[in-house]
């Protein structure tokens, strides 16, 4: 009966409703135009869809001598090598073709000695629609047109300005590789690609935008995924009717498990060997033309608190740092509530000497410790705004100085107390401990409402709180797999990487739902056992 009231379940049945009733009109409608022999006709065809657009060339031009072939390419200025253009494609067709030794080869096959041995180039390929023939000029590629042949030759000449391949602001490392994604799909492949050398290795592309047509891999290990997430995966993708994507969340908010959790359910990297290791394990990975970061699924919770300079240094200052890492994550939710809730309902808890300390920080603050910590805590988080939308110079200073003149002046007004302005210091600093930054969001709307029942009800709303929160996280599911694996379900084999990082030559198994189908990464015996004479 509350499932019938849910306002958004109606809303959503209403929303499924009117598509299948009126369906989807924003995609734009399919054509598959052939390529004529008539070139006049494909040249008419290629103005009108090239009109008014200034970026498009068209350039006609003659092949051979005896008998002339008339001709025409297209490209669009800006994103194809012009040398390479120049030199293996209008050279070799305008200029060697005037030999007479090239002309007698024309003669009898020209289409096929056309692009067979004139164009000089390693990537060519023909279509036989007009339509797909500019998808590939869009996408940086030049087509040819020839009088007489039902098909176009595209030629690979891609060359557009991209950013280099740099250390990702976001998931710094003091040790391990430091190279980070781009905005181009394929040297983000190739990166990929450089640390797994095998063909095993797949990477499916497809394209997802009834307008911008954007590129989409789809990156796994065959016979490490599994083949049903696998398939599922590609069935969310095919789903996705959108003018274009941008980015990868774009493709992330369309194929999650739960469009309502504020927790990240596909992990989102900027490293590539990330992305490596996480699908040697058996996931898969989704990276998009145009973002410099790539999706991994499936996901699970205690990835977020992982960080990839843990399997580059020594597991025992690993393990310490995940240790750190928790404990920062537990501060970063509790610690507000928990302050006010014993100031407020629990003052015996406090030793009296800290008690008094307190109450005398306290005195002359006109707002009750709820106030005061709500008022802190969305100042900290302005204040983190701001030096992230800042340039980079005044950013990092704007934010430290904002937050010592900002604290100190609260304290001299008697706005706040200095235990509170140390506890939202704490917090914020909890906050930037944890590596990823999705998860530290996440925490945002759960901290401030752990706050309101600590204010409310005291430790009992907390408690009651946190029994939901894991009961809502063991709910969850990323493509089939439960969220808190291997926690819950617990699979102790697999929690030699959640609460420590055991050495490489201990972890010999693949986690066990996900790398179902081969379990061992590794074999036995391989503990070092150097020679004690």
């Amino acid at each position: 009966m509350l499932e019938k009231l849910w306002p958004l379940k109606l809303f959503k049945k209403n929303i499924k409703r009117k598509s299948e009733d009126i369906g989807f009109r924003g995609e734009f409608p399919d054509t598959n135009t052939p390529v004529s022999k008539d070139l006049h006709f494909n040249l008419q065809w290629v103005q009108n869809e090239t009109e008014l657009c200034h970026d498009a060339v068209i350039r006609p031009f003659k092949i051979g001598k005896n008998p002339e072939l008339s001709a025409f390419l297209v490209y669009i200025d800006g994103m194809v090598d012009k040398e390479l253009l120049n030199e293996s494609i209008i050279k070799p067709l305008m200029l060697n073709s005037q030999e007479e030794r090239i002309n007698c080869f024309l003669k009898d096959s020209p289409y096929d000695y056309i692009e067979n041995h004139l164009l000089a180039s390693a990537n060519i390929q023909d279509t036989k629609q007009l339509e797909k023939a500019m998808s590939f000029v869009h996408s940086g590629g030049t087509a040819i047109f020839i009088d007489g042949l039902d098909k176009a030759l595209i030629v690979g000449t891609e060359s557009f300005s991209s950013r280099n391949v740099e250390e990702p602001m976001v998931e710094p490392v003091v040790r391990g590789p430091r190279e980070g994604f781009t905005e181009v799909l394929r040297t983000n492949t190739a990166l990929i690609r450089r640390k797994i050398k095998s063909s095993r290795l797949k990477i499916e592309i497809m394209e997802i935008g009834a307008v911008a047509k954007t590129q989409i891999a789809l990156l796994y290990i065959d016979g490490l995924v599994n083949n049903m997430i696998l398939k599922e995966a590609r069935q969310r993708l095919k789903r996705i009717k959108i003018d274009g994507v941008l980015d990868t969340n774009y493709v992330a908010e369309f194929i999650r498990d739960n469009y309502m959790t504020p927790f990240p359910l596909l992990h989102r990297t900027e490293k590539p060997d990330v992305v490596a290791g996480e699908i040697l394990q058996g996931k898969f990975a989704i990276i998009v033309d145009g973002s410099p970061s790539a999706l991994i699924a499936p996901s699970l919770f205690v990835e977020y608190l992982i960080s990839s300079e843990d399997y580059y240094i020594n597991f025992i200052f690993a393990t310490f740092s995940r240790w750190v890492r928790y404990l920062s994550l537990l501060i970063s939710v509790f610690l507000p509530a928990i302050y006010v809730a014993i100031t407020t309902y629990h003052q015996e808890m406090i030793p009296t000497t800290l008690a008094i300390s307190i109450a005398a920080s306290r005195e002359g603050v006109p707002f009750p410790t709820f106030f005061e910590a709500t008022l802190m805590g969305l100042v900290f988080e302005i204040l983190r705004e701001a030096g992230t939308r800042m340039p980079r110079t005044i950013g990092q200073a704007v934010s430290i100085v904002g937050t010592l003149i900002i604290g100190d002046a609260a304290i001299s007004a008697g706005l706040t107390s200095p235990a509170m302005v140390i506890v939202t210091a704490l917090t914020g600093l909890a906050v930037f401990a944890i590596p990823t930054p999705e998860l530290a969001i996440a925490l945002i709307p759960i901290r401030f409402f752990l706050l309101v029942l600590g204010a409310i009800i005291g430790l009992l709303g907390i408690m009651l709180a946190t029994i939901a929160l894991i009961a809502y996280l063991a709910s969850l599911r990323s493509f089939g797999v439960p969220y808190l694996s291997p926690l819950a379900p617990l699979s102790p084999r697999d929690l030699k990487d959640v609460g420590i990082r055991a050495p490489w030559w201990m972890m010999i198994m693949r986690p066990r739902l996900i790398g179902w189908k081969r379990p061992q990464r590794q074999p036995y015996g391989q503990m070092p056992d150097p020679d004690k004479k």
